[in-house]
């Protein structure tokens, strides 16, 4: 946002960081086998698409449930990456040297967080499209449209607010 020539620093990763890390490589990991071993009893035709209600009202073929592994293995390498480059990141506050190394941080582990939710959100949505494809009706109905928008932009607006307390916090110092 602001047009000024960020520190770059190496800031090593927290354990936190190593953890969520490494719990979204194993949730996209245990998506894949539960798919692989469910694959051989999945009819021909499953749900793509969930209505309000929680009721599958999209179907596709059976390939169709490699999707989100698909884009999650995208997203989980690419994300991984970004976050490497803190310094290149969009920032609502100013970055200095002296807060620099905290909104670093910050933005850093918001996108591990935002990672692992997305990654189980994705296993949660194959555990359910499988499950529909059985027959057995699952899910949270008309809650999960907005839970899934509360955790994401819960995340979101947590880390911003973070985000704006430290600068304030730093500019008192």
């Amino acid at each position: 946002m602001f047009n000024e020539t960020r520190p770059a620093l190496q800031i090593p990763r927290t354990l936190v960081e190593y953890v969520l890390t490494i719990a979204s490589f194993v949730l996209w990991l245990a998506m894949i086998v539960y798919i692989s071993t469910q694959w051989p009893a999945l009819p021909d035709r499953i749900p793509t698409h969930v209505n309000f209600q929680g009721e599958a009202d999209g179907w596709g073929g059976k390939g169709m449930v490699w999707t989100l592994p698909g884009i999650g293995i995208v997203l989980l390498i690419g994300l991984t990456i970004i976050e490497r480059f803190p310094p290149a990141y969009n920032y609502l506050v100013p970055i200095t040297e002296a807060t620099a190394k905290a909104q670093y941080q910050n933005a850093r582990l918001m996108m591990v967080v935002i990672k692992f939710e997305i990654i189980g959100l994705f296993a949660y949505f194959s555990w359910q499209s499988i499950q529909l494809a059985f027959g057995r009706n699952v899910g949270l109905g008309s809650w999960e449209l907005p839970l899934v928008l509360v955790i994401i932009f819960g995340t979101c607006i947590l880390f911003v607010v973070r985000s704006f307390r430290m600068n304030k916090r730093s500019q008192h110092e």
